[in-house]
């Protein structure tokens, strides 16, 4: 029907023009997960990630005087990079 898209087509923004669909669709994303699985089951554990000074660092961001810290997260420089 009008305005109903089927599971091939392109979702439709509010300006009636093609959106990039849902986020979980796009290949950064599958490769993301696949990241996260891996660092989850095989990755060191988070005790030894904080203990990388360097990786500290590098795991924060600042936004509008805001500083973000995501030392504390099991997550790997690349995955961070690639979210970011």
């Amino acid at each position: 029907t009008d305005g109903e898209a089927s599971g091939n087509e392109r979702k439709e923004t509010m300006a009636g023009r093609p959106g990039p669909g849902e986020c979980w669709e796009q290949h950064v994303w599958k490769v993301l997960q696949e990241k996260a699985l891996d660092i989850k089951n095989n990755g060191p554990h988070l005790r030894d990630l904080v203990q990388d000074e360097k990786r500290c660092e590098k795991m924060q961001a600042e936004f509008d005087g805001i500083l973000l810290d995501y030392s504390r997260q099991k997550m790997s420089l690349e995955i961070r990079t690639k979210l970011f």
